[in-house]
């Protein structure tokens, strides 16, 4: 008999580990964020997808000193991205110095936190999907994998960072909970120069942005779409 349930308590822990690597959550067919202010999005994704959280977990308790660039903590009830950090020691003790942007109005700050501090730390989802045209202020974009359709506010990006998007560009949406936060488009962008002073070259997309003299009308060069910053020559 103790034989018996001993093989059982393996079996089932078996069992448990392959739920917790096969584990799909089956998205609805909208995303709804009830009084958030953040956008809503429709036409989502039918089939499973993987989940990229930890087995039914959504937000952990970590020390601010083991938080990192690029991952999303809740500072005051905003969900904010870390753009990031540095250590400090002062009076023997340790603090960590944090540079964030809270995901829903773009505002960038800085705050210090001891080491040890306890803060939230969200899981997110990062998913590829493609940039197809804008109708009726919504993006309308494509998961490359299924081909399934979506569409989401353009509030959802700056104005500006609007009339960087391109047919066919790949864009990440940042998910936490299954809730929209942020669209981030490439890195830099190609763009043509319709008309420059020697100084600021005024683009096709209507944006104007600060380039070295040597760049004339007709150029095709790189932009940050989120600085607006000249990368280069294409």
């Amino acid at each position: 008999v103790k034989m018996s349930i001993r093989m059982f308590a393996r079996q089932a822990s078996c069992w448990m580990k392959q739920i917790q690597r096969t584990s799909y959550r089956v998205s609805s067919h909208r995303f709804i964020s009830i009084n958030s202010g953040l956008p809503t999005m429709t036409r989502l994704w039918t089939t499973p997808r993987p989940v990229t959280a930890p087995f039914g977990l959504r937000f952990a308790t970590v020390e601010a000193g083991e938080l990192r660039k690029g991952e999303v903590f809740d500072f005051k009830g905003s969900k904010c991205v870390i753009t990031k950090t540095a250590n400090q020691i002062n009076n023997r003790k340790s603090f960590v110095i944090i540079e964030f942007r809270d995901m829903k109005t773009k505002t960038k700050r800085s705050e210090t936190f001891r080491s040890e501090e306890k803060l939230e730390k969200c899981f997110i989802e990062r998913v590829d999907l493609t940039y197809l045209y804008t109708d009726n202020k919504q993006l309308c974009l494509q998961d490359p994998q299924t081909f399934e359709g979506m569409e989401i506010s353009e509030s959802i990006l700056p104005e500006h960072q609007l009339a960087y998007l391109h047919e066919g560009d790949t864009v990440k949406l940042i998910l936490v909970d299954e809730v929209p936060l942020q669209l981030e488009l490439p890195a830099k962008v190609i763009c043509e120069v319709q008309s420059t002073d020697g100084k600021n070259a005024t683009l096709t997309n209507g944006r104007t942005v600060v380039v070295p003299s040597y760049v004339n009308a007709g150029a095709r060069i790189l932009v940050s779409p989120e600085t607006e910053e000249f990368l280069g020559r294409e």
